[in-house]
């Protein structure tokens, strides 16, 4: 359950930070730009399967 009171912690945080006008955390811009390399990729493999 430590999980998921370190992510409620980091969304809060992440909240605080877009609310004051900051730019997201650098584990956050990692985590996005990891998952947009990870669809793409999954994008172009179902392509060529089609």
């Amino acid at each position: 359950d430590d999980y998921q009171e370190i992510f409620a912690q980091q969304v809060r945080e992440t909240m605080e930070r877009r609310a004051a006008g900051l730019k997201p955390p650098a584990w956050a811009a990692a985590a996005f730009e990891s998952g947009l390399r990870q669809s793409t990729e999954e994008e172009k493999s179902d392509s060529r399967a089609a």
